[in-house]
């Protein structure tokens, strides 16, 4: 339940980090392939992290009310879900810095 909760905290810290990151990346002058591979990670991103904050909240809830017993299954389900959506995540993050070099020559510097 604490990571849940931990995780919903992370998550907010990452897409704010991810909007500094991608201000810096636009700044410099990108492809339109490459902008157009920025909005689909920062969307999810976005869209990611609000999710398992929300998540959190409601685990937190859950807990208090001690209403996860009869709910396990759906706990469950839900957290692959979110689990699909931060691999998803991350693999349109690694393939900005590895295919495209975003940001790459700024953190070299």
């Amino acid at each position: 339940m604490l990571i849940a909760i931990a995780a919903g905290v992370f998550a907010i810290i990452a897409v704010a980090l991810g909007d500094l990151a991608a201000e810096i990346a636009v700044d410099r002058g990108l492809a339109q392939t490459v902008a157009d591979a920025i909005e689909t990670h920062e969307g999810l991103g976005t869209v990611t992290g609000w999710l398992i904050a929300l998540w959190g909240a409601v685990r937190l809830f859950l807990w208090w009310k001690d209403k996860i017993i009869g709910a396990r299954w759906a706990v469950w389900l839900v957290d692959l879900v979110l689990i699909g959506l931060i691999v998803a995540t991350a693999w349109f993050g690694g393939n900005l810095v590895f295919e495209y070099g975003v940001n790459v020559t700024a953190a070299m510097r």
